[in-house]
């Protein structure tokens, strides 16, 4: 992401968080749509604390995750939407 600051906001005590909406029954409530990232790839792929949805749309390759040390809960959405062969799917839970 060169070029491009992010800055990270940490809310501490927070019982909960409601967008659009002055109620929550859960956490985080958006009343609407979320945007998570994607990219699509044609080769191995190193997964970044950016990524949402790998979609990997051609060839067979690997895509590899990040360490989950202090990643607790981290989600991550890998489609083979390709012709690959991409048969080392798994679901990670990181708790």
């Amino acid at each position: 992401m060169s070029g491009t600051e992010y800055k990270k906001i940490t809310l501490l005590d927070l019982i909960s968080l409601a967008i659009g909406t002055k109620s929550s029954n859960s956490i985080f409530t958006a009343l609407g749509s979320v945007c998570h990232s994607y990219v699509a790839k044609i080769a191995d792929y190193i997964a970044t604390e950016f990524d949402y949805t790998i979609d990997c749309i051609a060839n067979s390759f690997t895509v590899t995750l990040p360490s989950p040390t202090g990643v607790k809960g981290r989600i991550y959405n890998i489609k083979n939407s390709g012709t690959g062969i991409n048969k080392n799917f798994k679901y990670i839970n990181i708790i």
